[in-house]
């Protein structure tokens, strides 16, 4: 199921929003957002989601995979913010299906601006030498679709989280950032619960302008080694760790292999500079050490 918000100024600083959306409110906006561990309010009767209502905001469930009860959700909106969440069952066709049926809702409902949040095409950028990222490629994909039927839209490209880049205790005592790329790897991250809704706010913010923009969500960008630094100046002893390829295909799958091949070799988006986005946002942007600071 997902869960749609109909958001008629609800309070941003409210703690009851999705943290992660929590600065990406407007008048009359829909959000529509896949069951998973980032969305509290799939339930509506949950007290995340009646904590809402109680703010103004109307909360309604929409099946993602019905196209009826998404154009039912989607009608009267101004806008809609949309994601997917490939690892909630690993199918690229799957997620493929559930965007472009939320793009057709949102254009059959005559919505004025949708937001999508999307990646870069892995195939697309390495010429077809990496094949088998299938939660970037498939998200693009859903962005060509949209591109295509003219629906009025703007693109979210979400950077690598904060959380996922911090270090873990190894069984052999080390602790570590285990990521199988060098230690020199540029990687784009950013803190989602405090930061990738300012993102998509800016998109709001600029109406009809940010229409065809895609927006580069990403407050830092550093290497591994990097990153251990932040750590190390905490006070916490920890190591850059690069598993071989073997172990990260037995543990992690070719999937995530092929995502940090890409990032060492291309950079998580390409190349192409974050810095015109960021001065998009409102606000202050959290770096990865201030981020450090505060766990």
């Amino acid at each position: 199921m997902t869960s749609v918000c109909r958001n008629h100024e609800v309070p941003r600083s409210e703690s009851s929003v999705p943290p992660e959306y929590k600065e990406a409110q407007s008048f009359n906006t829909c959000w529509a957002m896949p069951n998973g561990r980032s969305e509290p309010s799939r339930d509506t009767e949950k007290p995340a989601a009646i904590s809402l209502k109680e703010k103004g905001a109307e909360v309604v469930k929409a099946d993602i995979q019905s196209y009826e009860e998404l154009l039912a959700a989607f009608t009267e909106c101004h806008a809609v913010f949309a994601v997917t969440n490939f690892w909630e069952h690993q199918k690229k066709e799957r997620e493929v299906g559930d965007g472009k049926r939320m793009a057709d809702a949102a254009k059959a409902a005559g919505v004025q601006h949708f937001i999508w949040s999307s990646v870069d095409s892995v195939d697309k950028i390495s010429n077809g030498k990496i094949t088998k990222v299938q939660h970037f490629d498939g998200k693009y994909e859903v962005e060509e679709y949209i591109r295509s039927i003219g629906l009025p839209a703007s693109f979210v490209l979400c950077a690598a989280y904060f959380d996922v880049l911090a270090p873990k205790d190894l069984p052999n005592g080390v602790t570590a950032i285990s990521l199988p790329v060098p230690s020199d790897t540029k990687i784009s991250a950013i803190n989602t619960a405090a930061d990738y809704g300012k993102f998509v706010r800016a998109a709001l913010d600029m109406g009809q302008s940010a229409i065809g923009k895609r927006i580069l969500a990403c407050t830092d960008e550093l290497t591994p080694a990097e990153m251990v630094e932040a750590w190390n100046l905490k006070g916490k002893k920890v190591v850059h760790v690069q598993p071989p390829k073997e172990v990260v295909l037995e543990r992690m799958g070719e999937e995530l292999w092929e995502m940090m091949r890409y990032f060492a070799e291309y950079g998580y988006y390409g190349g192409a500079d974050v810095k015109p986005s960021q001065e998009l946002v409102k606000g202050k942007l959290e770096t990865y050490k201030e981020w450090v600071e505060k766990q």
